[in-house]
């Protein structure tokens, strides 16, 4: 046989087997990327959803619960939180409808739910309209309970359709790797150089399996921390403690790191310690690098030649520095600054990022809230409580049994100085005014302009001859003090007047009124106290106030 032949034939045949080998890792290869690529996008996505969904609809329940046992401002807020939580929910199944996999039985499920969820909704409005028409704290209904858990057992068992669904999934990619490891076992028997190249593609697609699974693995860790995250600032009532729980969340990530924060003052001129000590101890948000740069910045030695020069004048100790600004309504405000040794500066992993972002969004959203609170509480012109403030306020004095003194204030000749110094000055006059109240009493004390140019002061605790002394000051303040643009004198007339007990808040500015036309009437620019009909003396009508005059 000529031997050429034999070459060529043991090529061919090699070949053949190459050519085989290769063919029977490709298939199985494939199909490994596109079971992992099923995964992440067919089966993660939907089920990604119906957590979103169920997650909204328990948070929408809880705060549907927290505003019916509450009243008030409370019970609005809370029902605002569960008003968008509901959308929240409502647009996560919106989502889901639109990538769902049609699995056996799902259309069922999903029909199940959205009739319980209508049937809830039903419910939801009529025992909620005669709760928010009492005005008082109620538990809501059984049956309303009721409607809410079939509503998230029906999610429940959607998600644990998809969840056995990924599950199996899971199972069949194993047995495809097991089925190329063995293709590459008996490939490299029969051919050891096709083993070989069968055994690398294997091992990548493998490692490719792996890495995935971990990077799975990674992003369900950091949305159990990002959830605990959220919920923790979710309780956080104020900027100091959004950041405390910040630096509580960096030191559990980076528990080796020394956490602190500053945050900038309204002006945004100067820095102020939150939380811990900075260890370049900045003042000033113009001279911190992180600040102007407007991104993280990592020192691994304070005293190295290209350091933070606010830190190498100021670390009392050498140290490494990671530096986050905080960006807070669209600006860096703040920044987190995590402390570590010389030459290892704490890592800006996904974690760190995420706290630093949820935190910003949570000091953002109280200072919005906070900002909204105080328009809706205070009038616009004097910065005083507005009168639905007031008598809220009030109200919860009532509700503690706690006495008070009313006070009935009025600029005088108002009219005449608005028809001959213009309405400018008449504001002007107003906020002297409130200025001179705020000034002149106690924090406790509540200032309210009524309206136009009266206002209504209470003071806790005191009877009506302490709130006479007290505006007393105010009217004689208000005399002494100059006015900006005014040349002529800006002058009050005030009726005092007890309230509490079984006097209602009504009854009590009724009758400083009446004190206060008595002042009015008597010449102005006096401060009268309201006295019964039983103490004015004889003659005077059993149903008409009758005010005495506190002599200046």
């Amino acid at each position: 046989m000529d031997p050429r032949r034999l070459v060529v034939g043991g090529t061919i045949a090699a070949l053949a087997a190459l050519v085989g080998l290769t063919a029977l890792l490709i298939v199985p290869t494939r199909e490994s990327r596109s079971s992992v690529a099923y995964m992440t996008t067919s089966i993660e996505v939907p089920l990604g959803h119906l957590s979103d969904a169920l997650e909204a609809n328990t948070a929408a329940e809880a705060f549907l619960v927290r505003a019916a046992a509450s009243i008030g401002e409370e019970r609005n807020t809370l029902l605002s939180k569960s008003i968008a939580a509901g959308e929240s929910s409502a647009k996560a199944w919106t989502s889901y409808r639109g990538t769902a996999l049609h699995l056996k039985g799902e259309a069922q499920l999903a029909t199940q739910y959205e009739r319980d969820y209508a049937a809830q909704a039903a419910v939801g409005g009529s025992v909620m309209v005669p709760i928010l028409q009492s005005n008082q704290p109620a538990n809501l209904p059984a049956r309303q309970l009721l409607a809410g858990e079939q509503d998230r057992a029906d999610l429940n068992q959607l998600r644990a359709m998809y969840e056995r669904q990924d599950a199996s999934t899971l199972q069949a990619l194993d047995h495809r790797l097991l089925v190329v490891k063995n293709s590459i076992e008996v490939g490299a028997v029969a051919l050891a150089a096709a083993g070989i190249i069968c055994a690398v593609a294997a091992l990548r697609s493998a490692f490719r399996v792996v890495d995935d699974r971990k990077a799975r693995a990674a992003a369900a860790h950091l949305a159990e921390f990002e959830s605990r995250l959220i919920r923790a600032l979710e309780l956080a009532d104020d900027d100091g403690h959004s950041f405390r729980v910040a630096t509580k969340a960096l030191t559990e990530v980076l528990p080796d790191a020394l956490a602190s924060v500053v945050v900038s003052d309204a002006s945004g001129a100067t820095f102020r310690p939150v939380v811990g000590v900075a260890s370049c101890g900045v003042k000033n948000p113009d001279r911190c690098p992180a600040i102007q740069a407007g991104a993280p910045l990592k020192f691994h030695d304070s005293t190295s030649l290209d350091a933070c020069p606010v830190l190498a004048d100021t670390a009392t100790t050498a140290c490494s520095v990671t530096c986050m600004p905080v960006s807070v309504a669209g600006r860096d405000a703040a920044v987190v600054q995590l402390t570590g040794p010389v030459g290892a500066a704490p890592e800006m992993g996904a974690a760190v990022g995420l706290v630093v972002r949820r935190t910003g969004e949570r000091v953002t959203m109280l200072r919005a809230f906070a900002r909204f609170e105080l328009q809706a509480s205070r009038d616009p012109l004097t910065g005083l409580y507005n009168r639905r403030s007031l008598e809220a306020a009030v109200a919860r004095l009532h509700l503690t049994d706690t006495p008070y003194a009313v006070a009935f204030a009025d600029l005088d000749q108002f009219k005449r100085l608005n028809d001959v110094h213009g309405h400018e000055a008449g504001d002007r006059a107003l906020r002297a005014f409130a200025h001179t109240v705020a000034n002149s009493l106690r924090p406790e004390d509540l200032a309210c302009r009524w309206g136009g140019e009266e206002f209504v002061i209470v003071f806790p605790g005191c009877d009506d001859r302490r709130a006479a002394d007290a505006m007393e000051r105010v009217r004689t303040r208000l005399l002494s003090d100059a006015i900006d643009g005014l040349t002529v004198s800006v002058t009050a007339s005030v009726g005092v007047a007890e309230g509490g007990g079984s006097l209602s808040f009504a009854e009590a500015v009724g009758r400083a009124d009446a004190a206060l036309r008595v002042a009015k009437a008597g010449g102005r620019d006096q401060v009268v106290a309201w006295r019964p009909p039983s103490l004015a003396g004889v003659g005077a009508e059993p149903t008409t106030p009758v005010a005495v005059t506190r002599t200046p």
